[in-house]
This record gives C-alpha cells, sequence and structure tokens, in this order.
C-alpha cells in the first residue's frame, strides 16, 4: 500500500528550500565571480597606462635635460624602441615616437614648439599615452616638426 503524500509536507517544503537556497548562492557566486574579473582587467589597465606614463615622462625628461645642460641639440632620431622592465620579461618591448609643432607669435615667428611623445606596448598597440611639453623652437629638430 502507497503512502500518500500531503500537500503540507515538512520534508518537502525543506527540500524546495534548500533546491532554491542553493541556486540563489550559486548565482550570486557567478556574479562576484565576474566582478572580481572585471576588477582584475581594470587594475591591468591601469597598471599598464601607469607603465606608459612613467616611461613617456622620463624620455621627455632625459631629452629636455639634453637640451638644458648639453649641447642643445637633440637627437633627429622620430622614433624608437624601449626594452621592458627587469620584472617584465625580455618580450616587453615599447616604442616611442616623437612629434612637434610650431608655435608662432603676432609677428608670425616661430618662438617655441609643442612636442608630443607617445609611447605604446610593441604587442598590444592599442595601449598608447601621449605626453606634451612646450620648448624653445632651438631645441627642437627639424626632423620633429610635421
Amino acid at each position: 500500500m502507497r503512502r500518500r503524500v500531503r500537500w503540507r509536507s515538512q520534508r518537502g517544503v525543506l527540500l524546495v528550500e534548500a533546491v532554491l537556497s542553493a541556486i540563489v548562492i550559486a548565482a550570486g557566486l557567478v556574479f562576484i565571480t565576474q566582478s572580481f574579473g572585471h576588477q582584475l582587467k581594470a587594475l591591468r589597465s591601469v597598471e599598464a597606462y601607469d607603465r606608459l606614463v612613467s616611461l613617456a615622462r622620463n624620455h621627455l625628461l632625459d631629452l629636455e635635460a639634453q637640451g638644458l645642460f648639453f649641447d642643445r641639440t637633440l637627437p633627429p632620431a622620430r622614433e624608437g624602441v624601449f626594452e621592458g622592465a627587469e620584472g617584465e620579461g625580455s618580450s616587453a618591448r615599447y616604442r616611442w615616437e616623437i612629434r612637434a609643432t610650431q608655435l608662432r607669435d603676432e609677428a608670425d615667428e616661430p618662438f617655441a614648439g609643442e612636442v608630443r611623445l607617445m609611447v605604446r606596448r610593441d604587442r598590444t598597440p592599442s595601449e598608447a599615452v601621449a605626453v606634451r611639453a612646450v620648448w624653445p623652437i632651438e631645441w627642437i629638430p627639424p626632423e620633429w616638426l610635421n
């Protein structure tokens, strides 16, 4: 003889409650895992940007120091390569490119130049940063001008 299941059986309600709790917990863990993944991606982007800005500023400061303290003639190269830092491995390379535009006074004479240095990672060229500075026109090689 079969035993009838009552609609208000305590075991059935506990089973349904346990299954629903497991589903809610699993869904919550999925969202938490996704948010951790997005945070990690954002952290990597910030780290890459910080590294690019540091390289660009240091190179611009080196060129500026060369213009200030040495012979005031800067190298005519418009682009070059940085090697990666020690912690990045030997495959990390960065490319730099420099351009300049003349700034003119009221008499249409060039008095300064706006120098734009762009640094990008070799493997991922979409990661790029540009820094700008205004220098005396005497420092800027003609090869840099647009």
